[in-house]
């Protein structure tokens, strides 16, 4: 009977032991993890890219970079009619974040310059190979497009490979949310962290309602 009390008392305190490893493992594991994407984020590259011939998306994407430039200190603006042109840039740059304006066909297809049309899944899959910290679709997608938005970028990407904002309407505030939900992030906060501190509405039933939520509509995939 004793031996069985020892060889039991030993297993408990090689459990404890192993546990003990274990919870200093990950939280070791979890707070390099935490402290690699605040130094990467600190200093940021940010691409900035208006996808086809819309003056309107061209202006769009300058007024968002400006708000970048108050939070990141490397912002660059690019007009691509093509996303040959859009891709070609990505792999030639040390970019971290993509933030894109641009519009969707039906199909859930990038519209080009010249109302040609691009598969959106070799932009993700470069974005994914670059180790983009997030992808921003800042575009407005008209109801009749989204699920076919929501169906192309969904088999695009890789479980949750690329944390991805799929604006569907910018809304009248589009800006001062923009520059709310960038302090957060160059603050040091992930996309999820620093979206639901920004809209805690978003976390779901029962969460507190602004009495007016000027910000876009929205799907954050992460």
């Amino acid at each position: 009977m004793s031996e069985l009390l020892y060889g039991l008392f030993y297993l408990g305190v090689l459990a404890l032991v192993i546990g003990c490893f274990a919870y200093l493992f990950v939280t070791r594991f979890v707070s390099l993890r935490v402290d690699g994407y605040r130094r990467t984020v600190k200093d940021a590259r940010i691409l900035i890219c208006s996808l086809g011939e819309s003056p309107v998306l061209a202006q769009e994407a300058g007024q968002d970079a400006e708000i970048y430039r108050r939070h990141f200190p490397t912002v660059s603006v690019l007009k691509a009619e093509k996303l040959t042109d859009l891709l070609s840039a990505l792999e030639s740059g040390n970019f971290n974040i993509l933030h894109l304006a641009n519009d969707f066909d039906e199909d859930g297809r990038l519209i080009e310059g010249q109302a040609t049309h691009a598969e959106i899944a070799p932009l993700l899959e470069l974005c994914r190979v670059k180790n983009l910290l997030f992808v921003y679709l800042a575009g407005d997608i008209p109801e009749k497009n989204r699920a076919g938005v929501h169906k192309s970028t969904g088999a695009a990407r890789i479980g949750r490979d690329l944390p991805l904002v799929i604006t569907t309407d910018r809304g009248t505030e589009f800006g001062l949310f923009l520059d709310r939900l960038l302090r957060e992030i160059a603050s040091g906060k992930f996309l999820g962290n620093a979206w639901l501190k920004v809209r805690p509405q978003d976390i779901g039933p029962g969460a507190p309602q602004p009495a007016v939520d000027p910000g876009p509509k929205a799907v954050v995939v992460l």
